[in-house]
């Protein structure tokens, strides 16, 4: 099963995306990491850049859950990019 939970509210988006996989545990993410695996470190640095929270919950044998909070007043609008 996988799962994205999206709720908006007037401060806030809270996303979840929920895996019932494998997991994983810390040693292999560090492995992963050290190989050029970057796609949930990317996806954090991402978060962080925003100053929002982001948090992994994954165990061995009872998959994943990505948690991420992204406060609205942090969301960059159009007028906050340069086109020319």
């Amino acid at each position: 099963m996988h799962l994205v939970k999206f709720i908006y509210t007037k401060t806030k988006i809270d996303l979840e995306i929920i895996d019932d996989g494998i997991g994983f545990n810390e040693e292999t993410a560090k492995r992963a990491k050290l190989n050029h695996h970057l796609g949930l470190r990317s996806m954090q640095k991402r978060i962080e850049l925003l100053q929002d929270e982001f948090e992994i919950i994954s165990k061995m044998n009872e998959g994943t859950i990505i948690k991420i909070v992204i406060p609205v007043e942090n969301i960059p609008t159009r007028e906050d990019f340069d086109y020319e």
